[in-house]
Parts: structure tokens; C-alpha cells; sequence
């Protein structure tokens, strides 16, 4: 399956909670993330910081801050699989409405 080249719903896009960079963030985690709605009732992804800093040319610490404002707008959830402490980042329905 192809990848598409941009996605980015526009409660995220205009969202002025959001930097640019934090808006990256969030369309490189779709991308990954909506191939897997097949498995799962969410969009998820098991990006590491160190790739998605790499996508986005940034630095691993940058990416964190990202993920926690992704978070505290209610647009990402993180959750961590207790067996293997494999993270995976699960898009919510906010972001998508």
C-alpha cells in the first residue's frame, strides 16, 4: 500500500495550540498511523522519537516536546504495551472529527 504524501485534518491544521513543527509531527504519525485502522478501532503508529526526528529533521528532544503537546490538545494518545514497553502512539477521534 502506498503511502499518502500529506494528511492533516483541519482541526490540527488550524489548531493555534499547535507549533508548525508540532503539526509535522502529527502528519508524519498519520501517515504511518491510518494503514493499521484495518486492526484496530484507532489510527496508531510505533514511531520511535529518533525516526520521526529523522522525517522531520529535528532533534529526538524536539520530537518529545511534540508528542506531549499532541497529547495535552487531546489530538494523539501514547500508550505503552507492558510485555515489551513497545510504545505505540494511537490517534484520536478528536482529530479526526
Amino acid at each position: 500500500m502506498k503511502r499518502p504524501d500529506y494528511i492533516l485534518p483541519s482541526r490540527v491544521r488550524y489548531s493555534r495550540m499547535l507549533s508548525p513543527l508540532e503539526k509535522l509531527v502529527y502528519a508524519e504519525i498519520a501517515i504511518y498511523a491510518l494503514p493499521n485502522l484495518a486492526v484496530s478501532i484507532l489510527p496508531f503508529c510505533k514511531l520511535t522519537d529518533k525516526h520521526l526526528s529523522q522525517l522531520v529533521r529535528c532533534k529526538p528532544k524536539d520530537i518529545s516536546e511534540a508528542l506531549s503537546s499532541l497529547v495535552k490538545a487531546g489530538f494523539i494518545d501514547i500508550a505503552y504495551a507492558k510485555e515489551t514497553g513497545e510504545r505505540g502512539i494511537f490517534i484520536t477521534s478528536k482529530a479526526l472529527k
